[in-house]
């Protein structure tokens, strides 16, 4: 029974993987071997890299701990915490209230809670290449098959690739891709523009769609795509 159990452990992450953190063991056998210094840019982390937390959050957090307030919250999140954000996504023209809010630790618990709730063993989940890999590494743990379809060099999807993948064997279609970031400095007409080029797909696709809806910035666009 033991040995089952351990086995179908192995097997159930055999297959994970997360490129921006497996490659650290890489680079520091080249650190070692080469006695070269790499800079590492595969994981963001501000406050290491010239962006210190803002004077004003510490002082929140030292004086929550000060309060005794440093103790379980709810589980959805706490209370003020996600009013001020349906307040903040009220003024982005998103029609929601604090039951439609689940506060997380990061976008990472999210994506895993997402997943968990929507990837049966055998299905397929379609996202663009490049995409963020917890998307591919969550998916391949519950059961499920990452399948990319094409982003073109401009940063806009291939619609026909991703038409061309969808089956009976998906169940949700990732929208949030690598470029978006790039595409977000060029101004929002192009990440309009990008959910334009979606939408005619997600609006007939009867199942889940998941987005990084902070890219989203025009109200037209959201209360379309809830229709």
């Amino acid at each position: 029974m033991i040995d089952w159990i351990l086995n179908w452990k192995f097997q159930r992450t055999a297959g994970v993987e997360f490129a921006i953190r497996d490659i650290i063991t890489h680079a520091r056998a080249y650190e070692k071997k080469n006695g070269k210094n790499v800079i590492y840019l595969n994981i963001g982390d501000p406050v290491q890299y010239d962006f210190p937390t803002p004077d004003h959050i510490k002082d929140a957090l030292i004086k929550a701990v000060q309060n005794n307030e440093n103790f379980y919250t709810a589980s959805e999140g706490l209370p003020e915490l996600r009013q001020a954000i349906v307040e903040k996504e009220k003024g982005k023209g998103f029609d929601v209230t604090e039951n439609d809010v689940l506060v997380t630790n990061g976008v990472s618990e999210a994506l895993d809670m997402t997943l968990a709730s929507v990837v049966s063993p055998g299905d397929e989940i379609l996202m663009p290449g490049p995409h963020y890999p917890p998307y591919a590494s969550y998916a391949k743990f519950y059961g499920g098959k990452p399948v990319e379809f094409k982003i073109h060099p401009d940063g806009k999807p291939d619609i026909d690739d991703l038409k061309s993948k969808i089956n009976s064997k998906t169940s949700a279609i990732c929208l949030a891709h690598q470029c978006w970031n790039i595409l977000e400095t060029k101004g929002v007409f192009f990440n309009i523009l990008l959910f334009w080029l979606y939408y005619p797909v997600i609006s007939s696709f009867d199942k889940t769609w998941i987005a990084s809806i902070k890219y989203i910035k025009n109200n037209y666009l959201w209360n379309e795509s809830q229709e």
